[in-house]
């Protein structure tokens, strides 16, 4: 039984960086993000100064957990709507989701490296 997704109110100011929002059913939902964010003291850049491929958080696989067990599971929704009165966000950002519905399957990866350079 497919259900009605309702949203009385919603306010994002910023979605970004391989994220999602959604409102209403969805089968796949797959999101991946490698960011890196360079910060210095003084904002001096030269351009392609630095590669992902410099840095091994970016070539790591993220730890799966394996499930062994079965998982045996009867769902009874009684009323038909999935009903938000409301939803106020200030980011939905790096590989997140913000969904409203049913989904099967949600894959989110976010690879994050920060690099700081300090004067002295």
């Amino acid at each position: 039984m497919s259900r009605l997704s309702h949203v009385g109110k919603m306010k994002i100011l910023n979605v970004s960086n391989t994220s999602v929002f959604e409102i209403g059913d969805s089968v796949n939902v797959h999101t991946y993000s490698r960011v890196l964010a360079l910060k210095r003291t003084r904002p001096v850049y030269l351009g392609e100064e630095h590669d992902f491929s410099d840095y091994t958080v970016f070539n790591q696989p993220i730890p799966r957990r394996l499930v062994y067990e079965s998982i045996n599971m009867t769902v009874f929704n009684q009323n038909p709507v999935i009903s938000v009165g409301s939803i106020e966000s200030t980011s939905v950002s790096t590989a997140s989701i913000l969904h409203i519905g049913s989904t099967t399957n949600i894959a989110a990866e976010a690879h994050v490296k920060h690099v700081r350079h300090s004067l002295g």
